[in-house]
């Protein structure tokens, strides 16, 4: 079965504004988290299903950061 890996309009703005915020903090954050939200959408593209179904078909990963 094929998967399609959706991210709303919403989502984008949201990880804007996160990046800008992160930024805002301390130079070279956002693009940390940025590199974190890209590593989790590889994870799902690899293995969709092992992620919980949090909503009808909609499954969620947990963003992990580390240093």
């Amino acid at each position: 079965m094929i998967y399609q890996l959706i991210i709303s309009p919403e989502a984008e703005l949201d990880i804007q504004d996160d990046f800008e915020w992160y930024e805002q903090r301390s130079s070279g954050l956002g693009s940390e988290f940025v590199r974190a939200v890209d590593s989790s959408l590889a994870l799902i593209g690899r293995n969709p299903l092992a992620y919980p179904q949090v909503y009808r078909q909609v499954r969620r990963v947990l963003i992990r950061y580390s240093d």
